[in-house]
């Protein structure tokens, strides 16, 4: 860990006025926030991304009484992205269900992988060979992968991309969802694509073994989610007789504001393979209709800490074992903690409103 002693004081009275009451659990989270918000600047590691990602949680939560309410009285439809983002996290579903995100997590990376995610990469040909011109620096990226490139030279059927109005909908499941593409192979066969667009650095000079084995993990690893979403297109939509589908995933990293793709990896999901849709589908309507549901207090603090709507979020103290649809926002109030004594009238820190 990098903090210094009293970044680490600090910072743990933050996470025990947020509601974290177990140091187990306060250092399992500080270390993730260092590998989601640190940053290597004139060769030294910097943490200020973390306390700035604190105090902006400590702000909100102060007016927790401000944060606005969306009206989800009527939830008629499930859509391909609510299963997935109930899959991925019960708790980050109902937040973003009840309230008006307006103070996100990683929001230069959401941003970044939006911008990408619009270039219509598998249609518009700038794969595998893309170019990023900088006044300083000129980027070459290239890189072939035979799996994708069979993909492009299939028959395109649909691009939500350019059909953003478009959804499928499938009335008995009281579901709708826009893939990505739809394509067709040579057999006849359609398919369905989903991208993702996955934050990465790009380690553009010799690594070690350990390192390398450790990048492959990650980039050779398809989360559920995905999968959940992309089987609903596969089972659910009706318009065409999709018998398989394809998990995409870019890998990008950024460099001097500019995103640009240094690899890619895929993964062909089975239609066969739909227990776990099922399984999502089922307990999201659940949900929806009881209002409430028994949530596994030992979260994964690795998500939590990157997850877009955590500022909003309490279940990651592991405190709360309901989840409420809508979230209840009056279970954010901050504690009440007494400020450290080491840190009184030494550090700048202390002189912050709190």
């Amino acid at each position: 860990m990098e903090f210094t002693d009293k970044q680490l004081i600090f910072a743990k009275y933050l996470l025990n006025r947020i509601g974290f009451s177990n140091d187990v659990l306060i250092n399992q989270y500080l270390n993730k926030l260092e590998a989601v918000h640190g940053r290597i600047r004139n060769y030294k590691f910097s943490n200020s991304k973390c306390f700035d990602e604190l105090l902006s949680e400590i702000d909100l939560k102060k007016r927790f009484y401000q944060i606005k309410k969306k009206n989800i009285q009527n939830i008629n439809t499930v859509t391909a992205t609510d299963l997935s983002n109930f899959h991925f996290c019960p708790v980050s579903y109902s937040i973003e269900k009840s309230f008006y995100i307006e103070y996100p997590t990683n929001e230069d990376k959401r941003i970044s992988g939006k911008e990408l995610h619009e270039n219509l990469r598998l249609v518009d040909r700038i794969y595998p060979s893309e170019k990023i011109t900088h006044p300083e620096r000129t980027y070459p990226k290239e890189f072939t992968n035979p799996k994708i490139e069979k993909i492009k030279n299939c028959k395109l059927i649909f691009a939500g991309h350019k059909n953003e109005n478009h959804y499928f909908n499938n009335p008995t499941k009281s579901w709708k969802g826009q893939p990505d593409y739809i394509f067709r192979d040579p057999n006849g066969d359609f398919f369905a694509v989903e991208e993702k667009f996955k934050y990465l650095h790009n380690f553009d000079f010799p690594i070690d073994k350990e390192l390398y084995n450790y990048i492959e993990r990650i980039k050779n690893t398809f989360y559920n989610n995905h999968i959940v979403q992309l089987l609903s297109y596969i089972n659910y939509i009706k318009d065409y007789n999709i018998k398989y589908g394809v998990l995409l995933y870019w890998y990008y990293d950024i460099d001097i504001d500019i995103p640009f793709v240094h690899d890619a990896r895929i993964k062909v999901i089975k239609s066969e393979n739909d227990q776990l849709l099922t399984e999502t589908y089922e307990s999201l309507i659940n949900f929806i209709s009881k209002k409430e549901m028994e949530f596994n207090i030992n979260t994964n603090l690795s998500k939590c800490a990157a997850c877009v709507v955590n500022k909003y979020c309490i279940h990651k103290t592991q405190l709360f074992n309901i989840v409420k649809f809508p979230y209840n926002k009056y279970d954010l109030k901050l504690k009440r903690v007494i400020f450290p004594e080491e840190l009184k009238n030494k550090e700048k820190l202390a002189n912050k409103k709190l």
